[in-house]
């Protein structure tokens, strides 16, 4: 095993991206490299990467937000594991992070590995659930699509801030709405000139998903319609992906009815000086994880 001394961890560089999201897209945490880039054209200063000989070994990335941060990915190249680099990385992460005065440090656990942030004082908060499915065809909009007045807007009008207040949930609080640029596609369901709901729908060549996704009054027959208005924008054969908190029945009725496959599940954790809440039923679906 090579020694730890000789390994040289400092803070990512816009050259060490492809090679970082490299070990990232090994993970299977169905992460773009745009994503990656997102996440460092927010937050320049934190991310960091071990390295041998120029060789990347072990990648940390973080994305701070105020007094919010988001701890999205923590990996160390198989034949590093287990000689306390990850420990070091993540140890030298929170120092920084609690020099700044940050309150609360949220990352997403892989079943099994819940564990291993424990020591450095993270909690359960929730579980989260990720479904996905395949889509087999186009779905054209329907006439009870315009009776719901289901409208492509943009993520900064102002009526999403006025929903949000509603709510009294930020889409910045959701790692998935932190990382918003410009969305491929948000759509607003209206009463009146009031928005009531809010999806954005993030998408590729080759997936899409779900989230952040709001509902003023969630229930399933109006995120039915929703879902169906949102598949109307799709292509065939893509993957889509829908992540929300387990502890939300609408969500988890609509995966199931909607014949979303579930895949797994994830521990949402927080480091934090107030104990972090689950989120909101509001919140339909979160997005990235």
């Amino acid at each position: 095993m090579t020694s730890p001394d000789i390994i040289n961890i400092r803070k990512i560089t816009k050259a060490d991206i492809p090679r970082a999201f490299d070990m990232i897209d090994r993970q299977e945490w169905y992460w773009t490299l745009n994503e990656v880039k997102r996440i460092l054209e927010l937050d320049p200063e934190n991310s960091l990467v071990a390295t041998i000989d120029d060789k990347i070994v072990g990648v940390i990335t973080i994305l701070q937000l105020n007094e919010l941060a988001f701890l999205p990915h923590v990996v160390v190249e198989d034949k590093f594991r287990g000689n306390g680099l990850g420990k070091t990385l993540i140890e030298m992460i929170l120092n920084t992070l609690d020099a700044d005065g940050t309150k609360s440090i949220e990352l997403f656990a892989s079943c099994g590995v819940e564990t291993m942030y424990e020591p450095f004082g993270f909690n359960k908060v929730e579980t989260i659930l990720y479904y996905s499915k395949i889509l087999p065809g186009k779905v054209a909009p329907s006439a009870q699509d315009k009776e719901n007045s289901f409208k492509i807007i943009s993520i900064t009008d102002p009526e999403v801030a006025a929903l949000e207040q509603q709510v009294e949930f930020s889409l910045e609080q959701s790692l998935g709405g932190a990382l918003l640029d410009t969305p491929s596609i948000t759509i607003g369901n209206f009463s009146g000139d009031t928005l009531t709901d809010l999806m954005v729908l993030e998408k590729d060549d080759d997936w899409a998903e779900f989230g952040p996704w709001l509902m003023k009054k969630p229930d399933v027959e109006t995120a039915r319609k929703m879902i169906f208005f949102a598949l109307s924008h799709l292509s065939p054969g893509i993957r889509l992906d829908f992540c929300f908190s387990s502890n939300n029945e609408v969500a988890k009725k609509l995966a199931e009815t909607e014949d979303f496959k579930f895949e797994l599940h994830l521990t949402r954790m927080a480091r934090s000086k107030i104990p972090a809440s689950p989120y909101p039923l509001n919140l339909m679906a979160m997005g990235k994880f």
